[in-house]
């Protein structure tokens, strides 16, 4: 019944949508939001800027609403428990629904919720695990960024968003004093040029918006901040921006675009880092009963997810972090599965693949195979290299399983898994490559240039996807992500779940070769399910 009425609701609220709202509407994510932050902020040393502008004004306008030519002053705002305090009574009386669909909604709102064994009745709030609370969280908070654009108007009089002010020179030139807004569900950021204009205009604003709603901001948690002062961040869905004025030389990579190194660097949260590193290692401590392969398995969606979030500007220091880490506890878990074994035999065994004409050296009771043909797998033509690389190193961690035939007791099947490398799974990109084009911005799930949109989240997923790609990414690549059968967008991250299929154009049973890459497709399950031959 939720999925019925979102299908109702959801519309209206994506047409009514703030254009720099990213959170929980479809071909927006959290790396357009981050994206569109980055670009906000300035790259430049903000504190000269802010005294070279002040020398230019009167006495009797000190210019203290333009205290740099920057948008330098960021408001990071929280709302107080948002989800349990969203005023019931606002959302009925709003919401843009018949009002029958109003009441199913109202008797979703006000179900009882079982907590430590005992019922209450709740007065405010959306349940966070219903369909339909994401869209009432931004049904809620539309509005909002034209409310804080709108509080600045006493300061410039118009909607242009710019202060006349009077030099020493007697001349009067127009600043431009605009706020930004980058909004993601319920946690978003407010970037002006002063402290000024965010304490005296735009939180008023913000807390009048929010009181109509049965919201408030947090007193804790609401911070105003420059990142010109010392030893501050701002850290926003998982990513952390930090200004310095001068960086080491082995962060240099991230100032590409830059001459300078005054510049804001762009890296994942080390709190963030630090928690997924003890996700992994409780996983690992937990699977000692598990074989290598079922480790890797258990393991590598989880690395995978990671590594193509956090592939954002200075984000390779990071992957290397968790690489040292994942090679650190898989060498603990080794030891206390095989407490008898050496390191050369565990080496041999799960992280080394020696050449064809080295097997035979081996100790037939190691995993070691006879190669074959893998994906990103190679032979090594060296003469000192004796090993096998895959994706370019020798050393990853690995796993092999054999499975009898059904139909013959004499033949198996034998299969081989790799620990995936969080270091060069896929290619680090910069931010600038995520920022949508101003005309991209009002586009909503239900605008004429919609496929405008879809073709740019499409590139960004070819341009983010491995170096090493599975069979099924290469067919993503060589289709441009369009699906064989239906001829429509195939989601890059639906490649390792069920939803994407590998199809045969000319079935096997009619001569069709079964590893050609010619004779292959890749389609939607739906799609391959309607075609099966």
């Amino acid at each position: 019944m939720q999925t019925l009425i979102n299908l109702v609701l959801y519309p209206l609220v994506e047409l009514t949508s703030d254009p720099n709202s990213y959170g929980f509407r479809n071909h927006r994510d959290c790396k357009l939001a981050i994206a569109a932050l980055r670009a906000r902020l300035s790259s430049k040393n903000l504190d000269i800027a802010r005294k070279a502008l002040k020398d230019r004004f009167t006495s009797s306008n000190p210019g203290q609403y333009l205290n740099s030519n920057a948008n330098n002053w960021i408001l990071d705002a929280d709302i107080e428990c948002f989800f349990d305090n969203i005023s019931h009574n606002w959302l009925i009386k709003n919401l843009f629904l018949h009002p029958t669909l109003k009441s199913i909604v109202n008797k979703w709102l006000k179900a009882k919720i079982l907590n430590a064994g005992t019922y209450f009745n709740p007065i405010n709030g959306t349940p966070q695990g219903g369909f339909i609370s994401f869209t009432l969280v931004n049904f809620t908070l539309n509005g909002l960024e034209a409310a804080i654009l709108k509080s600045i108007y006493p300061i410039t009089k118009s909607i242009e968003q710019r202060k006349p002010v009077r030099l020493r020179d007697g001349r009067v030139v127009k600043l431009n004093v605009a706020v930004s807004v980058v909004r993601y569900a319920d946690d978003f950021v407010v970037i002006s040029r002063s402290k000024h204009i965010l304490n005296h205009y735009v939180t008023p604003a913000i807390n009048n918006f929010l009181n109509d709603r049965g919201l408030w901001l947090s007193s804790t948690n609401t911070k105003t901040l420059t990142l010109s002062q010392k030893n501050t961040q701002l850290d926003y869905l998982g990513y952390t921006f930090k200004f310095s004025n001068k960086w080491s030389a082995k962060r240099r990579m991230i100032f590409t675009r830059e001459n300078s190194n005054n510049v804001i660097a762009l890296y994942p949260n080390k709190e963030k880092v630090r928690n997924f590193i003890l996700k992994l290692k409780q996983i690992i401590i937990n699977s000692q009963n598990l074989t290598a392969i079922e480790l890797i398995s258990k393991l590598n969606p989880m690395i995978r997810e990671w590594a193509l979030y956090y592939n954002l500007e200075n984000s390779s220091h990071y992957r290397s972090v968790v690489r040292n880490a994942l090679y650190n506890l898989i060498w603990n878990w080794l030891r206390k599965k095989h407490p008898t074994l050496g390191k050369k035999k565990l080496a041999l065994m799960y992280y080394l693949r020696k050449k064809s004409s080295q097997i035979n050296e081996i100790d037939s009771n190691s995993p070691i195979l006879e190669p074959w043909p893998i994906q990103g797998c190679e032979q090594i033509s060296t003469k000192d290299d004796k090993y096998i690389k895959f994706k370019n190193t020798k050393w990853n961690f690995h796993g092999v399983s054999r499975t009898e035939s059904r139909y013959s007791e004499n033949t198996s099947k034998t299969r081989i898994a790799y620990l995936i490398n969080p270091l060069v799974y896929s290619p680090i990109l910069t931010s600038t490559k995520y920022v949508l084009p101003l005309k991209l911005r009002l586009v909503h799930a239900f605008h004429p240039k919609i496929y405008e949109l879809i073709n740019l989240k499409l590139r960004l997923s070819l341009l983010s996807s491995p170096k090493t790609p599975t069979l099924k990414e290469i067919l993503f690549k060589s289709q441009k992500g369009i699906c064989g059968l239906c001829n429509t967008t195939i989601e890059f991250e639906s490649l390792h779940l069920n939803t994407v299929h590998v199809h045969h154009i000319e079935p096997i049973k009619k001569g069709g070769n079964k590893f050609k890459l010619s004779n292959l497709t890749i389609t939607h399950s739906w799609c391959h399910s309607k075609h099966k031959h």
